[in-house]
């Protein structure tokens, strides 16, 4: 099944500063695309989007930083509720060329699910990221 983005989507603004988030890891060896890719995913707060993607980054050599994370929040600000989309990323990670596909499901306006393909090693790294967020929340 494809995840494409079928267009340019203009929607209003999604609501930030939602503070509640419910996390959901999980790891498929489904690929929006081609190749050997794994998946995980998560629920994250609208206002997390950022921060959270700023620490999966820091596991990326290049390919993936600023611009790109400004590129995924504009598509979550574009998404209607109960609308996906995808962004392609082409990113080194510890030594390797290789893609980056992000889903976005917007099922809650406050918590899209951020679905990540990509190689084993970085889903790897990115699953990390989504464990520690989850355990930072726990009291």
């Amino acid at each position: 099944m494809s995840w494409r983005l079928l267009g340019v989507l203009l929607a209003p603004a999604l609501v930030l500063g939602c503070a509640t988030r419910t996390t959901e890891t999980t790891t498929t060896d489904a690929s929006p695309a081609t190749g050997e890719l794994q998946e995980v995913s998560m629920s994250v707060g609208a206002a997390d989007v950022r921060p959270f993607l700023e620490r999966v980054a820091r596991h990326i050599d290049s390919g993936f930083g600023g611009p790109e994370i400004a590129q995924v929040e504009e598509l979550i600000r574009g998404l209607d509720v109960d609308e996906d989309g995808q962004l392609d990323f082409s990113v080194l990670h510890q030594g390797r060329n290789g893609p980056l596909t992000i889903v976005v499901k917007l099922e809650d306006a406050g918590a899209p699910d951020l679905h990540f393909f990509a190689a084993p090693a970085l889903a790897s790294s990115i699953q990390d990221e989504m464990q520690a967020s989850a355990g930072a929340r726990r009291p």
